[in-house]
């Protein structure tokens, strides 16, 4: 039986819902990337719409959300924007703040750091869902020290309000082992205080087997133990169940958190969704609460709005 003194915690969803809304914030639908900024995908609307990443976090967080997530997901390190005369440093304080005073508003919960995968930036092959390392080891290494040095000098006096850094949608052993070897770093012990980290993977061939074989050889490495919670993202209820039935047996008898925040369809905006479809989607993800004893935490992430975290804060308990 679950213990009585577990967390199920509620996420938010992905930041598509600012490209794709319809009605629910007030800007019309759907909102343009400006060239220059594609790079940045729907994080450039930190650069150009905070007011939206504001409302954004708002919604969220008064459908269920415990945390919410910043909107920083595509930032990379400024090295990487090929010239591109974007202010990287100024864009994560504002991506910070806006989810910062979202909190401040509606008055309750947390928020998490987003650092996203090296295989988004650059229009890497594969990206997210590649099942192949793109990098060395030495490589995501070192992007992850330079982007987790970057976002914290950025963050300046915000860091310490941050609860939660948010690793998401690996897709190889090798960038969550360079995650977990960047985070060992003596450097950035003092930075990782009072902070739970998570990495989450995307599985883009949908193999159970092959995720299973990484998750093994990610929960064997010492370096594991900074961690809060692992889990899965970006993908399909369906098959982000499956994974969350096979990591549930590896992680039975130890501390960690199981993490799961997959997409609505792909095929269709989140205001093409009925309310029906919504209590599906919310009912087959809530079936997890009853595979682990320890902590557990679910939301959305691409397609998903707001109704999809009210659907699961209706079913936790």
């Amino acid at each position: 039986m679950p213990s009585p003194s577990r967390q199920i915690l509620l996420l938010d969803g992905g930041s598509t819902f600012i490209r794709d809304c319809k009605d629910a914030l007030s800007a019309p639908s759907p909102i343009p990337i400006p060239p220059e900024l594609s790079c940045l995908w729907t994080s450039s609307y930190t650069v150009t719409r905070p007011d939206l990443v504001l409302q954004y976090h708002e919604l969220f967080l008064r459908a269920g959300s415990d945390i919410v997530t910043t909107n920083t997901y595509q930032f990379p390190r400024q090295s990487d924007l090929g010239g591109a005369d974007i202010d990287l440093s100024g864009a994560i304080a504002t991506a910070v703040e806006m989810a910062l005073e979202a909190v401040r508003k509606v008055g309750r919960e947390e928020i998490a750091l987003s650092l996203g995968t090296r295989n988004a930036v650059n229009g890497v092959s594969g990206g997210e869902y590649a099942d192949y390392p793109a990098y060395s080891i030495d490589e995501y290494a070192a992007y992850q020290r330079g982007k987790l040095q970057e976002f914290h000098k950025a963050t300046g006096g915000n860091w310490d309000k941050i609860g939660y850094l948010a690793f998401e949608t690996l897709s190889s052993f090798e960038e969550a082992k360079a995650v977990l070897d960047a985070l060992a770093v003596d450097e950035f012990s003092p930075w990782l205080e009072n902070k739970k980290v998570w990495i989450s993977f995307s599985c883009g061939d949908g193999s159970v087997p092959r995720m299973e074989d990484i998750l093994t050889r990610v929960l064997s490495l010492p370096t594991s133990e900074v961690l809060w919670g692992i889990g899965f993202n970006c993908m399909s209820a369906s098959i982000a169940v499956q994974l969350a039935r096979m990591l549930a047996d590896h992680l039975r008898g130890r501390r960690l958190a199981l993490v799961l925040y997959p997409d609505g369809s792909k095929s269709r905006a989140p205001h093409d969704y009925t309310d029906e479809d919504v209590l599906k989607w919310g009912q087959s993800l809530m079936e997890v609460q009853t595979l682990t004893e320890g902590d557990l935490l679910l939301g959305g992430c691409c397609h998903t709005d707001p109704r999809f975290i009210t659907a699961l804060s209706n079913f936790r308990h």
